[in-house]
Formats: C-alpha cells, sequence, structure tokens
C-alpha cells in the first residue's frame, strides 16, 4: 500500500480517491495524476501495477542510439584495436564495459577476441534484457553482466570482477557530454576497477565552441518589446536561463547566424586515466573576432578520439562544421541522442571585426556555460554562471519564448484586437505568460481582467504592468477571484490561447471550456481547426522503429522489451519539435475536426471518419497533427507548417510550436494513389483527442 501512496499526498485524499486507492489495491494497480487538458483539473487514473516500470523502458531511448550506424561502426573498430593492441603486448584483454545497456559494445569486444568481459547495467530491465540479448548471440558463456552502477562495483577477491580490466569500453554521454556523470564514471572507474596503464574506448573527447550572432536564436531566449508594451527592467536585462540548449544546428540556415568566431577547441578530456578528471574547470581563449555584430550566442559541440592514437575519430559538430566536409546537413550522420547545444551568453556584446576577445568556458560536474568579455575585462569577475532572475525562463520553455517573439504571429492578434477595441471594451484575458491582455490595455480597452494561475508567471506580468503604467487599467488575478460581476462586465474574452502544462498542440481547447464563464461575450479566436499530414520522414521515424539485427549482432529481445512496454506505457501520439526533423508530406494537408469557440462546448463525443489520398510514392512513417487556430474568419494562426504543404516537398515547419505524431509501427509503403483511413474523437468529458490511422492493405 506504501507503493501505492507515494502517488499522492495524504492531504489530498478524500472519500473518492480513498475509493480509489482500495481499488486499486485490490486490483494490484497503482493510480496515477493526470491532467485534464480541458478542465485544468487534476484527474487520478488507475494504471497496470507495471506502468511505471514500462513508462521507465519505453523512455530509455536507447533504440534511437543504437540507430546510429556510425556510432557503432566507430566504437566496433576501437574496440579491435585496442584488443589487438593488448595482445601484441602480450597480455589477455580483460575488457569492462560500463552502462552496457543491450550489451552491443560487450558482444563487440567478444567478437574482437577478449579474453574476458564484464559489463554493468544499473538499470534492471535494460540489464536482464542485456543478458537475453546476449544469449540470443550465443555469447552468454564469454560475458558476465552486473547488475549494478559501476561506482557501486568493486574490484578483487570477493568484488564484483575478480580483477582490474586492463580495457575500459563505455558510452555515459549526453549532449553536454559529461551530463550523464561521465566525470564521476571515468575517475571512480580508474581508481577502483582498472589497471594503471589501461587502454580506454574512446580514450579523450574535445568540445568545441563557436561564438555567434543570431536574432534567430535569440528568440529562444529574450523577449523582445510588444510593440507599445515596454519590458520591465528584470526582464530585460535577464541573463536568460542557464539551462543547453540542445537542438538540431544542422536544420539551421547559414544565414540564420553570424559567425564571430569560428569553431575552436575549449575544453579537453582524457579519459585515459593519466590524470584525474577535474569536477570544475574553466578555460580561457583568446581570440580575434572575424566578423562584427552582436556577440550573442555559443554553439557546442563535440568529439571523441575513440582508440588511443586519435585515428578513429566521432564527430557531432554540424555539417559546416564537420570534420569530413560534407555538401550540407543531409550528407552527415543523424543522431539524436547526441545533439548539439546553444548557450546564451548573460549579455550581447557588440564586437568590431578584428577585436580581440577571449571566451570563457566553464564547466562542473554535468553541465557547461559560457562568457565573453573584451580583453581588457577580468574573466574571474565573468566566469559566473548566468541564472534568470526574471521568472520568465524559470516559468517558460524555450519553445514559449519563441512563441511571445514570433512577429508574425505577434501582429495578426494586434491587428484583430485594434479593430475590435474600443474604450468600451472589458476584456478578460486567459492564459498563462499571456500578454494579449497588456495589449489590449495599450490598444484602448476599459477594463482588462487577466487571469494567471501561475504564481511564477505572474510575476513577471505584475512586473510588465507596474513598468507600463497599466495599474489603473490591468487587474491581474486567479480564476478564484473572477465573481459574477467581472463576469457581467466583461465584453471580449480573449487568449492565443496558451497553458503551461499543456503537451499535446490542441490541449489549448481548455481555453473553450473556460470561456464558456462568459458566455455572451465576443471572443477571439472564435474557431480551431485540427489538421493532418501523412509524412516520410528522413530520420525521425527511427525513434520508434525496432533495431532488428545492428552491427550483425540480433536485438530481437530488446526490440520485444521495448515495443512490450511501449504498449502499455505510451499514449498513440508523440510530441516533436518537427522544424529539427526533415521530412516530405505524401499528400496535401486535410483538416479533421472543426470547434466553433463561439458556441457552448458540446456534451456529447465529437467523432469524424475519412480517408486521405496520398498523392506520392514513398513511406509512410506517421501522421503529423497540429491545431490552427482562427481568430477572425481570415486571420489564422497556426501550430504546424509556416506555408502550405506540397505534396513530394519537404515541409517548413513552425519552429515555436511543437507538434504531434502518430507513428505507423510497421512504416508503410504507399503509392499515389493509397489510401489513409482515420478516425478522431474530441471527449469533452475527459479534453482528449484520441486518433486512429491505418493504411488500407
Amino acid at each position: 500500500m506504501s507503493i501505492i501512496l507515494q502517488k499522492v499526498q495524504i492531504s489530498q485524499i478524500n472519500k473518492k480517491t480513498w475509493d480509489i486507492i482500495i481499488e486499486s489495491i485490490r486490483n494490484m494497480n497503482i493510480f496515477t495524476k493526470k491532467l485534464n487538458p480541458l478542465t485544468g483539473a487534476v484527474e487520478w487514473v488507475m494504471q497496470n501495477e507495471n506502468y511505471d516500470f514500462n513508462q521507465e523502458i519505453a523512455r530509455s531511448a536507447f533504440a534511437d542510439m543504437l540507430h546510429d550506424s556510425e556510432r557503432n561502426e566507430k566504437y566496433y573498430t576501437a574496440i579491435k584495436k585496442v584488443i589487438e593492441q593488448t595482445h601484441r603486448a602480450g597480455k589477455k584483454a580483460h575488457v569492462l564495459d560500463i552502462g552496457t545497456g543491450t550489451g552491443l559494445l560487450a558482444m563487440m569486444a567478444a567478437r574482437c577476441g577478449a579474453d574476458t568481459i564484464h559489463a554493468c547495467e544499473a538499470f534492471s530491465p535494460i540489464s536482464q534484457c542485456a543478458e537475453e540479448v546476449i544469449r540470443e548471440n550465443g555469447l552468454v558463456d564469454r560475458i558476465r553482466v552486473i547488475h549494478k552502477r559501476s561506482t557501486e562495483m568493486t574490484a578483487g577477491d570477493g568484488g564484483d570482477i575478480p580483477h582490474r580490466a586492463n580495457i575500459l569500453v563505455t558510452e555515459v554521454f549526453d549532449t553536454e557530454l559529461i551530463g550523464e556523470g561521465a566525470i564521476a564514471t571515468f575517475n571512480h572507474a580508474h581508481k577502483h576497477l582498472l589497471e594503471k596503464d589501461c587502454l580506454v574506448v574512446p580514450t579523450s573527447g574535445t568540445v568545441y565552441a563557436q561564438v555567434v550572432e543570431s536574432a534567430v536564436m535569440q528568440r529562444w531566449n529574450r523577449l523582445d518589446p510588444w510593440g507599445a508594451l515596454k519590458l520591465s527592467g528584470a526582464v530585460a536585462m535577464c541573463p536568460g536561463a542557464a539551462a543547453v540548449h540542445d537542438l538540431q544546428l544542422s536544420q539551421l540556415k547559414l544565414s540564420d547566424f553570424n559567425t564571430i568566431a569560428p569553431p575552436q577547441p575549449v575544453f579537453s578530456f582524457d579519459f585515459s586515466g593519466r590524470s584525474s578528471i577535474p569536477e570544475d574547470d574553466s578555460s580561457t581563449i583568446t581570440f580575434t573576432a572575424v566578423a562584427s555584430g552582436s556577440a550573442e550566442v555559443v554553439f557546442m559541440w563535440w568529439s571523441l578520439d575513440m582508440d588511443p592514437q586519435g585515428s578513429v575519430v566521432l564527430s557531432c559538430a554540424p555539417w559546416w562544421a564537420h570534420p569530413a566536409h560534407p555538401p550540407g546537413p543531409d550528407s552527415i550522420p543523424w543522431r539524436d541522442h547526441w545533439m548539439q547545444a546553444a548557450y546564451y551568453l548573460p549579455a550581447p556584446l557588440p564586437v568590431r571585426q578584428g577585436q580581440q576577445l577571449s571566451l570563457i568556458s566553464s564547466h562542473d560536474e554535468f553541465s557547461l556555460w559560457f562568457n565573453l568579455t573584451s580583453t581588457s575585462d577580468s574573466p574571474k569577475r565573468s566566469s559566473k554562471r548566468p541564472l534568470c532572475d526574471c521568472m520568465l525562463h524559470v516559468t517558460c520553455s524555450r519553445t514559449r519564448v519563441g512563441m511571445l517573439n514570433d512577429t508574425s504571429r505577434r501582429d495578426k492578434y494586434r491587428n484583430v484586437l485594434h479593430q475590435l477595441i474600443t474604450p468600451q471594451t472589458v476584456v478578460l484575458s486567459w492564459g498563462d505568460t499571456s500578454l494579449l491582455g497588456l495589449m489590449a490595455a495599450t490598444l484602448g480597452a476599459k477594463q482588462v481582467y487577466h487571469v494567471e494561475e501561475n504564481s511564477l508567471s505572474r510575476e513577471v506580468i505584475e512586473g510588465l504592468v507596474k513598468d507600463n503604467k497599466l495599474k489603473s487599467k490591468v487587474t491581474i488575478l486567479d480564476s478564484t477571484k473572477l465573481d459574477d460581476k467581472i463576469r457581467s462586465s466583461v465584453n471580449l474574452v480573449v487568449g492565443e490561447p496558451y497553458f503551461l502544462n499543456s503537451l499535446y498542440p490542441w490541449d489549448v481547447l481548455r481555453w473553450w471550456f473556460l470561456r464558456q464563464q462568459c458566455p455572451t461575450a465576443s471572443c477571439v479566436p472564435v474557431a480551431a481547426t485540427l489538421h493532418c499530414l501523412p509524412m516520410q520522414f528522413d530520420h525521425l521515424h527511427k525513434i520508434r522503429a525496432p533495431l532488428g539485427t545492428i552491427s550483425g549482432f540480433k536485438m530481437s529481445a530488446f526490440d520485444k522489451l521495448i515495443q512490450s512496454a511501449s504498449t502499455v506505457s505510451d499514449t498513440e501520439v508523440e510530441v516533436q519539435p518537427l522544424w529539427e526533423y526533415p521530412g516530405v508530406c505524401l499528400s496535401a494537408s486535410h483538416q479533421l475536426i472543426s470547434f466553433d469557440l463561439t458556441t457552448v462546448v458540446p456534451q456529447s463525443e465529437v467523432e469524424v471518419r475519412g480517408t486521405i489520398t496520398t498523392t506520392v510514392s514513398g513511406t509512410c512513417h506517421g501522421v503529423a497533427l497540429w491545431l490552427d487556430v482562427h481568430l477572425d474568419s481570415h486571420t489564422v494562426v497556426s501550430t504546424g507548417p509556416q506555408s502550405s504543404p506540397q505534396p513530394g516537398q519537404r515541409v517548413s515547419w513552425d519552429p515555436y510550436c511543437r507538434q504531434g505524431v502518430y507513428f505507423f509501427l510497421p512504416q508503410v509503403p504507399v503509392t499515389s494513389q493509397s489510401h489513409l483511413d482515420y478516425k478522431a474523437v474530441f471527449s469533452p468529458t475527459t479534453g482528449e483527442i484520441t486518433f486512429n490511422f491505418a493504411i488500407q492493405k
């Protein structure tokens, strides 16, 4: 019972919740909190007792990594080299594989002739799966799997391994290289588990930085003024979020940034054990600006020297900086587990071409950050990690900040509100971190009531109200203070709509439910339409695709585990920033459901069925889904494509919104006349939309 009760605070248990608890115990289920996207209310939902277990497996993302053929090939090559090097020295090759996952690297070591192999994996379901994969490949007598973290292991008599290993193979890296605890892992292994003259795959890692000016990138970080609305001092001067912004830099156009300093190494991590890796360190490099501009962003990526000689190199560089000199973004290996990153400088620095600058790079045990100064400034004064002090970056995702900075989107709202607002207009603005209410006040509304439920975002809005001297016109309140007197005075309800806890694009239909509190008032938006588009992705489908055989090793046991866990815990639609994941559409876009936001929410389910005909041949990996919001009869704000999709052509997606993707498993080949049947059901009770898509055979 304690396992079940840890999901809920005792103070939250009422009779209804207690009945659910009892029912869960009887049926050996657990119950979890679930947000109703339409009402915003938290509800309790019973799940299978293994729900958490399966969800953790399904989210493990090992499959995405194992689809990286370049990674696999270079690990295989380097492992073969170090084992042969050890044998040539007259030694047996004793291999330790830390974080073995599916056991792939350990099996590579076995095929390359290692004498003993120990592989550790802390995540129990995956370590058990590794044993099954190893058994499936006939290597069970060659590899021993240890079910614990390497930092909990010991070597020697009575230890987890009988003696120290002389070869370490491991993959404990993320986008920041060190974010998964690589420093502690290597330091502990060299101190407790490895011989002093051991060989390590990979042997070292190098972090690269490129300083750029980029208005495109800054839209994800700094809030721009909203027309007549001035930014508060805290928002205007805030250094931004400290967290890394990981993204597929190769999807940026070269015109999206201006290089101030070309890529250069800023950190080198020696994994060989010749010295301990510091948990906290910084470096300063001085360079000459190659262009004038405003230094705003640092692009970061890393490379690995896989073998001691540095002859096998794996690079995560974007295409324009890749050592293989590819002609474009489609010519470099695709990977989603190791992307590139952007770090926003605490303040833009105006620079002149030829100016001497210092880039201060810092890291702790898990993360990186950067500062830039002119050479006359003190590096010590400039090495502090930037932290948000305006609350905007604490409250909002980068996607949300980008959405607020989208000038096209903002201008559409302004133009529509400008036509509707008069000196007699009383506005109710409902939505999280929304500036529409303040915009309405600057456009001359008599009074604005802005409902802001989140305390942190309320602090941001209050600062903007104060700095723009709008206190007499704008009242900020939570929904409990929205009384009948206020409701009866409102004649215009506005919303983007946007809510911090929304996941899917259509979750913002919650605004429709809230708008009912002023049923006689006009509203903006007036309608919403749900759309879909059959897609052939370049690579995104691999995150759901089975492995089959990887580097000559059978992975069916792993495929079965992931697919089984996904069936139990995954939703039918994933949310993805599709601008980062290119693909072509296989038909024109299709409208699924239309919602009239000027009317009451229906009491019964809304179900639509139909058929879409693909107009080009290809492989249908899935269906992209998004919501268009209609501000009036001719003004549309879309969360989907930026222009009308053309069958057989790449789709240009809105970079400041995430779209839904319904994946097909297995992927389905289609012709120019294939038929895609669909069913979509909107439930006003749960606030959810469920989908079913199927290609006719």
